[in-house]
């Protein structure tokens, strides 16, 4: 039987959303001669002027790819594959859209952000490192990831925009928990400067839910408030964002709800924190106090100079870095004698449901188990410019979470 012939060579081709502009060169494969494609564009300037834009594709016929572009700019790529005499396949097939970012080293070394998940007790870490030029930067924790210290920093001033959303508390069976607060606010990210997010996963309906927040070194900035979970019959109250006013939490629904966590004028809240107690709600302290750090005499708002991430337990973290400022304390758990951070306030059910949010001041919880537990309640210490505060899109439980996306 005589051997099959192989198949015919395919082609590919890119498509730019840049209009308006003339293809100027344009090299394709010949004989197995591993191809090129270069895309010129003449394009108005900003002062009046002729640019050439030049996207440059190479490797087409192996197995990377590489694209590259002249100018800072973005745009969108895809491929079609033209299956030729091949009877089986359709004749062209094109790929989903992707963007194609192209940026300068000035913009690689100014919008780099890296990320450190620092657990606060044993010490694990994963580091990653963005550039927000090219793509915003979530924070979603995850049930491992929950609790721990979401560090990131930058050699560079970063002007950004954040989005920081409080957990929205449990639901029951007939009632709904209620949504976490949410603020948005602009902020320059200081080079070599330690910033730190402590979010949390909604769990179980004795507390509700989460509050997310944001520190510079030891101080904290901005807080979103966790929303309350729901009684038996009564919704939990939502939890608020930041105001320069203080914007209390809401009170939960029905029949001996939880009251929402009182509202703080901006710059005003106290140094000493507060834990829960009982059905009431507690407060979180201004500047963290930790657990090593406090035995070494450093007072909750001192910055702790260039130094590597401790744990609770001052085990110094060998894989974080000691080129940036640092004042962040971490604390132990409630199950290691800890105070966690005094973050965990929202009040506390006897009967399996309507916890309060936490907050700068948590939620209280409800005293029946049929209301509703309260909201907690967000704050600024003024530090930022707040864009807008309401609520989080993401409804009753779920996570705390944030978003860093570049302010140009």
């Amino acid at each position: 039987m005589a051997k099959a012939g192989g198949g015919g060579g395919g082609t590919s081709r890119f498509r730019s959303s840049t209009t308006g502009g003339s293809i100027t060169k344009v090299s394709s494969s010949i004989d197995g001669v591993d191809p090129f494609i270069q895309v010129s564009y003449k394009v108005p300037g900003a002062g009046g002027e002729t640019v050439t834009e030049t996207t440059t594709i190479s490797g087409a016929t192996s197995q990377s790819m590489t694209i590259s572009c002249n100018v800072v700019k973005t745009q969108t790529v895809s491929v079609t594959v033209d299956g030729g005499s091949i009877p089986t396949i359709p004749t062209t097939v094109t790929s989903d859209t992707a963007n194609f970012y192209s940026i300068s080293q000035s913009n690689l070394q100014q919008s780099e952000l890296v990320l450190q998940i620092i657990d606060d007790e044993d010490g694990t870490q994963s580091t990653s490192t963005t550039n927000l030029f090219q793509q915003d930067l979530s924070l979603i924790p995850t049930a491992t990831t929950s609790e721990r210290s979401f560090v990131v920093y930058s050699g560079k001033n970063i002007p950004v925009r954040i989005t920081l959303d409080g957990a929205g508390g449990a639901s029951t069976t007939n009632a709904t928990g209620g949504s976490g607060g949410r603020t948005v606010f602009d902020y320059t990210l200081l080079a070599n400067t330690e910033y730190v997010f402590k979010l949390g996963i909604q769990s179980g309906n004795v507390q509700g839910g989460p509050a997310a927040y944001f520190y510079e070194k030891g101080t904290l900035l901005v807080v979103s408030g966790g929303g309350g979970s729901a009684g038996s019959t009564g919704n939990g109250g939502n939890g608020s964002g930041a105001g320069l006013a203080g914007i209390k939490g809401v009170k939960g629904d029905g029949n001996s709800s939880g009251a929402g966590g009182e509202g703080i004028v901006s710059g005003t809240l106290p140094g000493t924190g507060v834990l829960p107690s009982g059905t009431t709600g507690g407060r979180v302290e201004s500047c963290t106090s930790g657990y090593y750090w406090a035995t070494q005499g450093k007072s909750p708002c001192e910055d702790l100079g260039t130094v590597k991430f401790r744990t609770a337990g001052g085990n110094e973290v060998s894989a974080s870095v000691d080129t940036i400022t640092r004042g962040f304390k971490a604390d132990f758990s409630y199950a290691n004698s800890g105070n966690f951070g005094f973050r965990k306030n929202g009040g506390s059910s006897t009967f399996g449901n309507g916890g309060g949010g936490s907050g700068v001041v948590g939620g209280n919880a409800t005293s029946n188990g049929i209301g509703g537990g309260g909201g907690g309640s967000g704050y600024t210490n003024g530090a930022v410019t707040i864009v807008s505060t309401g609520t989080s899109p993401e409804g009753a439980g779920g996570v705390a979470r944030a978003l860093i996306e570049l302010r140009t």
